[in-house]
């Protein structure tokens, strides 16, 4: 009798156990479940991620690195000739320096991309339309005032614009830039004594964007020729000109003129005028149908069109 009764006993604790077994899992899910769902709107008011800081220090890091290549690719496309006179050829000290310089300005052009294209845009559309038979070439003077060391001194770069590329024949006009650019000195943001190239008046907020050695490696060397009558011909090449110079150059070829692009400048006594066609069309054949109607004894003509053939404009 008393192995039977041990074998039921046995085969009641299995039952017992297989059936309590479920039930006991359950309930461990569902207290998992309700931690989950309570815990991270508790740690959320005051837990900060560990890995927010590392993130944000990678997206840095990646945009660092956009903008030095973007600025590698642009010097590479921006050429800055280093000018010396004829009868002062530089020494190897001096066109160390004139590399430094030509790699600062570089920054500051490239910051400046977005602003020269436009103003550019404004002396290209006038001197199109003012003269659409021509191509236009467009020398910009523009000062550099370079108070590296402490010491300021002016400087001159010279770049040019084409108005009108595909027409054969040719006009040189040269403008003066009105900002100036800033290299060194308290009041820049370049690499050069931890100062920079910062443009006056301009709002950017970019950072200087790296090595002065890495863009000066691709400097060359050409000779300015004050005394140059003839205009030498159309490049995409900018000019630094000689340390020498005491005030902006002045050149034998091409006229002297006023630079459009200053209608962006505040409190500038310039205006633009449209010339619409259609318009003054329109206004003559008023003026037309108000003659024939007069002389046609329907009508009198208006103050308006009495001034017109008066003056005789029309």
């Amino acid at each position: 009798m008393l192995l039977p009764t041990l074998s039921v006993s046995m085969l009641g604790f299995a039952a017992i156990s297989s059936k309590s077994a479920p039930y006991l899992n359950s309930r461990f899910e569902e207290h998992a479940i309700k931690r989950d769902a309570i815990m991270p709107a508790e740690r959320g008011l005051t837990w900060t991620p560990k890995k927010r800081q590392s993130s944000i220090n990678q997206i840095a890091s990646v945009t660092d690195i956009s903008i030095q290549q973007d600025f590698s690719s642009f010097s590479k496309q921006t050429v800055v000739i280093i000018n010396q006179l004829q009868a002062n050829i530089l020494q190897l000290q001096q066109i160390l320096l004139e590399q430094e310089l030509v790699a600062l300005v570089q920054e500051q052009l490239f910051l400046l991309q977005l602003e020269n294209s436009i103003v550019d845009n404004i002396r290209k559309n006038h001197y199109k339309n003012k003269n659409s038979n021509v191509n236009t070439i467009i020398v910009i003077v523009q000062q550099v005032s370079d108070n590296r060391g402490g010491n300021q001194k002016n400087r001159y770069i010279t770049r040019q614009i084409q108005s009108n590329s595909n027409v054969q024949e040719q006009v040189v006009v040269i403008i003066q830039e009105q900002n100036t650019i800033q290299v060194g000195g308290s009041g820049s943001n370049s690499n050069s004594n931890s100062n920079g190239a910062s443009p006056t008046g301009s709002s950017s907020a970019a950072q200087s964007t790296g090595s002065v050695s890495a863009a000066a490696n691709a400097t060359a060397i050409g000779t300015y020729q004050p005394d140059l009558a003839q205009f030498p011909g159309y490049t995409p090449n900018i000019d630094l000109l000689p340390a020498d110079l005491q005030q902006a150059p002045q050149f034998n070829f091409g006229t002297q003129g006023a630079d459009p692009a200053i209608i962006i400048q505040a409190n500038q006594a310039v205006f633009v005028q449209f010339n619409d066609q259609s318009q003054k069309a329109q206004d003559q054949s008023t003026v037309s149908a108000e003659i024939i109607t007069a002389v046609s004894g329907e009508g009198t003509l208006s103050k308006a069109t009495t001034a017109v053939v008066r003056s005789k404009v029309w």
